[in-house]
């Protein structure tokens, strides 16, 4: 997950050819999902807060999620990792920042998958 497109930046979390999926609106094109749709995030200290801090969107090119709504000095990556991730990355709150979404989703499929 990244803050800033930056096509040349190395990231060992994407492959050739890898996708994404939105974790807001669970779609695979480059479909912006604002804040507002974010069910809840957990914070940097843990804390849930509703709406969510993340927004999101697919960069279909890179198969990758960018969010541009958080703040990078508090959630990017540190330092001694951006050589793995790239700058700004923000992969260390994958799922803290769409918490509620994931939860969400879970209860969903599972309701869908008992009802067949």
């Amino acid at each position: 997950m990244k803050a800033n497109v930056d096509g040349n930046a190395n990231n060992c979390t994407l492959a050739p050819g890898g996708i994404s999926i939105n974790p807001i609106n669970w779609k695979r094109d480059d479909t912006y999902a604002s804040v507002k749709e974010n069910l809840g995030s957990l914070t940097v200290e843990g804390k849930l807060v509703t709406p969510g801090i993340a927004d999101a969107r697919i960069d279909t090119v890179r198969g990758s999620v960018v969010v541009t709504t958080v703040d990078a000095k508090l959630y990017g990556i540190p330092a001694d990792g951006a050589s793995l991730f790239g700058p700004e990355s923000y992969h260390l709150h994958d799922y803290g920042f769409f918490y509620n979404n994931f939860k969400q989703n879970v209860a969903d499929r599972i309701k869908s998958y008992l009802s067949k």
